[in-house]
C-alpha cells in the first residue's frame, strides 16, 4: 500500500493536477443482486486500497467496471453510510462519487 499512497502524493502534489480519478476492474460495492456475492468478495480485497483512497480529498470519483449496468451511489463512507444525497451536485466532498459502469463485454449469460 505504501506504493499507492507515495504515487497518490506525488501526482498530487504536482502543479497541473487538480484531481485524481481512480478505476479498477471489479467495484469497491455495488447494489445488483446478481453481483451481491462477487460485489462481498471484492469489498474485502478492496477495502485496503479504499482505505488510502479516502485519505486524500482531491479524489472526487471511482470508477470501477465488471458488473455490465450502471450505478452511481451518493458518497458514502468506509462503513457504508451516505455522507450526502443531493441530487444535484456535491460540493466539498470528502470522499468520493462512486460509478460502476460496466457496459462492454459479455452479456454473463443473463437473459434480454
Amino acid at each position: 500500500m505504501q506504493f499507492l499512497v507515495e504515487s497518490l502524493t506525488q501526482t498530487i502534489a504536482s502543479a497541473n493536477t487538480t484531481y485524481v480519478i481512480p478505476f479498477s476492474h471489479y467495484p469497491f460495492m455495488c447494489s445488483d443482486p446478481q453481483l451481491t456475492p462477487s460485489c462481498s468478495y471484492q469489498y474485502q480485497i478492496m477495502y485496503p486500497i479504499m482505505q488510502v483512497l479516502y485519505q486524500f480529498s482531491n479524489i472526487p470519483l471511482y470508477l470501477s467496471g465488471h458488473g455490465h449496468l450502471y450505478e452511481r451511489q451518493f458518497p458514502v463512507n468506509l462503513a457504508g453510510q451516505v455522507v450526502d444525497s443531493n441530487l444535484f451536485g456535491y460540493n466539498n466532498l470528502k470522499v468520493p462519487v462512486m460509478i460502476l459502469e460496466g457496459a462492454a463485454g459479455t452479456n454473463n449469460s443473463f437473459t434480454t
